[in-house]
């Protein structure tokens, strides 16, 4: 404390030492996971495929168009015209991202509809049934 530098030192081959906890299948499981989202993020990627990795901030909140705009170095503006080149706007994307979203969670079974209703930004369990049959055709509970 209070030095110049900190510093942990220790011998190079423990790099080579397995972890106690190594469980080869997650392993090849993420490592492909990962593989193909590089493959996805590195590629020429549209607008609309953009947004939709980066609404979702990770702290689980949906970004505002103006903050998407931001962190893609843009002006809402340009943001919004570029979307409109694709055929698209924000608001579809959003609704798309909350949509898988919404579904994906309720197929796991560990939320209630409130609790998705509420993970998905909205604060009436009633409005998000509403939007989930306008997406699906069925209500949460019949899609669950």
């Amino acid at each position: 404390f209070d030095a110049e530098h900190n510093a942990l030192v220790f011998n190079a081959s423990m790099l080579n030492t397995p972890l106690p906890q190594a469980n080869k299948t997650i392993f090849q499981v993420c490592h492909t996971q990962c593989e193909e989202l590089v493959k996805r993020l590195s590629g020429e990627n549209s607008y609309s495929e953009m947004i939709e990795c980066l609404i979702i901030d990770g702290a689980g909140n949906f970004l505002r168009l103006d903050q998407v705009a931001e962190k893609l170095h843009l002006s809402a503006r340009s943001l919004r015209r570029k979307l409109k080149e694709e055929d698209t706007s924000f608001q579809a994307l959003l609704t798309s991202v909350r949509s898988t979203l919404a579904k994906e969670l309720l197929l796991s079974g560990k939320l209630t509809i409130e609790q998705v209703a509420e993970r998905i930004g909205y604060s009436e369990t009633a409005a998000f049934c509403h939007a989930f049959k306008r997406w699906t055709g069925m209500p949460p509970s019949s899609y669950r």
